[in-house]
């Protein structure tokens, strides 16, 4: 779309409106390249943290009891990150969603949240 906009402008005539219509593309672009970069980061921080939480349950991988956990270390903070709304586990039932996905993943009895 900007690009048809641009192939409209005269350039010769007008090159106040050109001028302008080039730096908004650009602070356009500049602000989509900076929010981006923060969802990567983001879902960086967040992919750490999901990490640990998976290295925890690798540990206790086949344990007869219930396995408790604590809250993940970092939640992400803009919609760019893969976890963006992301539904914690249970604390006080170990079968349902999400909770129930990793018992069978990890072939636990049960994992709850500690509080």
């Amino acid at each position: 779309m900007l690009f048809i906009i641009l192939s409209q402008l005269d350039w010769e005539t007008s090159r106040i409106s050109a001028t302008g219509v080039l730096i908004f593309s650009l602070l356009l672009a500049a602000g989509g390249i900076y929010r981006v970069g923060r969802g990567a980061v983001d879902a960086h921080y967040f992919n750490n943290a999901v990490r640990e939480r998976y290295a925890v349950l690798d540990k206790e991988r086949g344990s007869q009891d219930v396995v408790y956990v604590d809250r993940l270390s970092y939640y992400p903070k803009t919609k760019f990150s893969v976890g963006y709304q992301l539904e914690e586990i249970s604390a006080k039932d170990a079968f349902i969603f999400p909770t129930a996905g990793y018992n069978i993943h990890f072939h636990l009895k049960g994992i709850l949240l500690d509080e």
